[in-house]
């Protein structure tokens, strides 16, 4: 496994330093060294994964068994019924990017809509910052705002119409908390929704749409990127190399000539006063 190891990452290297080594404002090595790296880092245990399993065993998620005794520090890729999986060598989003990106737009949005009721309770605390802000009988200790608080307070001074404009904020702040608990309900619903999809799609992928997935939209999508960021460097370094330059040749030639021309002058009278005879 260790020889075909090397073989593929030997060809790989050989392949990319042969594609870029005439370029001339792309440096082939920079490319090869990220390569090297994603490789240490990722494909090297995707090869090794597909060489003892094959494509179809190594996608398969893999189950994290807590240990009682020390935390799982593994990061889950899947949560199905609170059981957490890990998908080392074909990830989620690349799935969701092939078969469920509607069911992905309609998350982001709930996401989004979490993200906006978040800021508008947000706005309404700091309309109310200070002693005398209308919220602050319902903050405790530590400044925090619950349910609880707005509900009990509201019925205390439900009947009393001095306290009318601190009434109608209570009530708008408790339909944002209303909103938000709503909107987070319908958000983990549609992640939990989601994660079911991929989950199932896995063992339904044929060899050919794995080997596409790993190869095409894993490794050369990570590559292509980090050769994009390369690319997009260039014209800074070119500008920044420009300004160097610039700066350099700033000042006119004559100019330079005057300043030697006086500063050798300079130097002549203290070697006279020296001895020393020109």
């Amino acid at each position: 496994a260790n020889s075909n190891l090397r073989e593929v990452i030997e060809k790989l290297s050989e392949s990319l330093l042969s594609c870029f080594k005439n370029l001339k404002l792309l440096e082939a090595y920079d490319i090869y060294q990220h390569l090297r790296t994603y490789w240490n880092d990722t494909m090297q245990d995707d090869v090794y994964m597909i060489i003892t399993d094959g494509y179809v065993k190594a996608i398969k998620p893999v189950l994290l068994i807590a240990n009682k005794n020390k935390k799982n520090s593994d990061k889950a890729d899947l949560i199905i019924d609170k059981n957490k999986y890990k998908t080392d060598l074909l990830p989620p989003n690349i799935i969701i990017d092939n078969f469920f990106k509607q069911e992905k737009i309609n998350l982001d949005n709930l996401s989004l809509n979490i993200a906006s009721i978040q800021d508008e309770i947000e706005s309404l605390e700091q309309e109310q910052e200070g002693d005398d802000g209308l919220l602050e009988e319902v903050k405790d200790d530590k400044g925090n705002i619950s349910k609880t608080a707005i509900t009990k307070r509201i019925k205390e001074i439900n009947k009393d119409g001095t306290y009318r404009d601190e009434m109608i904020l209570l009530k708008k702040y408790q339909k944002c908390l209303d909103d938000l608990s709503k909107a987070k309900k319908d958000f983990e619903e549609a992640e939990n929704k989601l994660n079911k999809l991929v989950f199932d799609k896995y063992p339904k992928l044929t060899e050919a749409e794995i080997k596409q997935f790993i190869i095409e939209d894993k490794w050369f999508s990570y590559l292509n990127n980090i050769i994009v960021s390369e690319v997009d460097e260039i014209p800074q370094t070119l500008l920044n190399r420009l300004k160097e330059l610039a700066n350099r040749y700033e000042t006119p030639l004559p100019k330079i000539e005057d300043e030697v021309n006086l500063l050798s002058a300079k130097v002549e009278k203290h070697l006279q006063k020296m001895g020393f005879s020109l």
